[in-house]
C-alpha cells in the first residue's frame, strides 16, 4: 500500500479519483499545522502539498520513508535544498495533473 499524505487543498473530485486507486492508502489533512504534520509524515510515500515552505528539516527528518513530493500550485516557489538531494519534487497545477504524477511515479 501507498500511502499519500494530502496537505494541498484540492477538489473532492480529486480526493475522490485519488481514494479510487486501489493501491493508494490517501489521508487528506489540509488543516495541519506544521507540528502536527511532522507527527504524520512518519511512513508517508507521498506528499501533497501546496507551500515548499512547510517542508523543514525536521519534517524531511522524520518523514522517513518519504519518495515524493508533489507541489500543486507552487510554480513560483523553490523548494528546500535538502529536500532535492532526499526525494524526488514533481510540479503540477493541482487536479488531474496531481493523480497522474502519483500513478505515473509509483507505476500504479
Amino acid at each position: 500500500m501507498i500511502r499519500v499524505l494530502v496537505i494541498a487543498p484540492l477538489t473532492a473530485e480529486t480526493i475522490d479519483q485519488l481514494n479510487a486507486i486501489p493501491e493508494f492508502e490517501v489521508n487528506v489533512r489540509p488543516e495541519l499545522t506544521q507540528d502536527r504534520l511532522i507527527e504524520e509524515v512518519r511512513g508517508v510515500d507521498a506528499l501533497v502539498c501546496a507551500d515548499p515552505q512547510a517542508l523543514s528539516e525536521q519534517l524531511l527528518a522524520a518523514a522517513d520513508e518519504l519518495k515524493l513530493v508533489v507541489l500543486c500550485g507552487a510554480a513560483g516557489r523553490t523548494a528546500p535544498e535538502a529536500l532535492d538531494r532526499r526525494v524526488e519534487i514533481r510540479r503540477s497545477d493541482g487536479g488531474l495533473s496531481t493523480i497522474a504524477l502519483l500513478k505515473d511515479f509509483f507505476n500504479a
